[in-house]
């Protein structure tokens, strides 16, 4: 029998140590280095949805975004200003 396939199994336990330790750092990288997208604004939802502004503005049109609850529209003087609801676009990339 073949017993040299059973060689590299006593090191497993040491690559898990390695995976997880490597974990912690990558979890830590993006809790200091990586600066969260504002998804309250038409740039950034456009980003992190990956769409451009003709998608973006047919989402609205046809209801997949849907007002006061992916987005908010106020009139001031002629004005219009939308904007995003960030846990709702959250939720939408799921």
């Amino acid at each position: 029998m073949n017993y040299k396939a059973f060689e590299n199994l006593e090191l497993i336990p040491q690559l898990l140590e390695k995976i997880s330790i490597l974990e912690i750092k990558l979890q830590h990288l993006e809790e200091n280095l990586i600066i969260p997208l504002d998804l309250t604004n038409r740039k950034n939802v456009k980003t992190f949805l990956n769409i451009s502004e003709s998608t973006l503005n047919n989402m609205m049109k046809d209801g997949r975004l849907k007002r006061g609850v992916h987005y908010t529209k106020t009139i001031k003087s002629n004005r219009t200003k939308i904007v995003f609801i960030e846990s709702a676009i959250k939720e939408l990339k799921k």
